[in-house]
């Protein structure tokens, strides 16, 4: 795994307010959606606790660009900053980004079930 940073923020009151967000991580996938609007998988983890994390890098509008990072915990609503400690499981990525499913499960090969539809199934 390396050093993975991204951009974490967008523009309120006519400016940009974020930060560079910075984790150990390897990108597995990168789906663009259109011209300027991109999610990319990461697979992320520490010591035996492992999952993944999705960057959104919204640029369609210039003038109002939007870069989230998931999964957010949210402690307390009123704080200034958001964390960052919770990872997403396989199924989790399938059901919330479908279009990375092949990634996960060429990645997490338990998480679909194989269905061989050419031949009678043996038992």
């Amino acid at each position: 795994m390396a050093v993975i940073e991204v951009l974490v923020g967008n523009v309120e009151q006519r400016a940009f307010t974020g930060f560079k967000a910075r984790f150990d991580g390897e990108e597995v996938a990168r789906y663009q959606v259109e011209e300027r609007l991109v999610f990319t998988l990461y697979k992320c983890g520490w010591g035996e606790y492992e999952g993944y994390r999705v960057h959104k890098s919204d640029e369609t509008d210039p003038f109002d660009p939007k870069y989230d990072l998931t999964p957010v915990d949210v402690v307390d609503p009123s704080a200034p900053n958001p964390e960052y400690h919770s990872l997403y499981e396989p199924a989790e990525i399938v059901s919330y980004f479908p279009m990375f499913a092949e990634e996960i499960f060429a990645e997490e090969m338990e998480v679909l079930e194989v269905r061989d539809r050419d031949t009678p199934l043996r038992r």
